[in-house]
């Protein structure tokens, strides 16, 4: 993001985890679905570590299916990073657990072959299912 525009400035407020002012700049019709340059949603970047943006996002509509240039969904970057919480508040709502990841194969599949209950509860895993 090399200009400095309303986009540039909703991708700021989100890495900063300004919840209220990301919630003013889209009720102000800012676009929720805007990527950055590599194709990034700001879900992508909300789903590094801030489930409270997660959920603010989802609930204004923001799209979780999408991918960016790499062909990684938001889903994607929370499992790789073994964010149990965002994991969990993706999938709840909707999020495919069975996507492929990039070079990899799907988060619950993945989960499974390393036996992460944890992370397979909050892919929708039955636990009873492991092993």
């Amino acid at each position: 993001m090399k200009e400095h525009g309303p986009i540039e400035d909703l991708f700021r407020a989100v890495k900063a985890g300004k919840a209220g002012r990301v919630r003013k700049m889209i009720e102000a019709g800012a676009d929720i679905h805007a990527t950055d340059e590599h194709g990034a949603s700001l879900l992508h970047y909300a789903a590094c570590g801030m489930p409270e943006m997660v959920r603010l996002l989802c609930e204004q509509g923001a799209e979780f299916h999408v991918r960016d240039a790499r062909g990684y969904a938001p889903l994607h970057v929370a499992f790789l990073r073994k964010d149990v919480a965002i994991v969990r508040l993706l999938t709840g709502m909707g999020a495919d657990a069975h996507a492929p990841i990039p070079g990899m194969r799907s988060p619950v599949e993945e989960a499974r072959a390393a036996g992460d209950t944890d992370m397979l509860e909050a892919l929708g895993v039955q636990a009873a299912f492991v092993g």
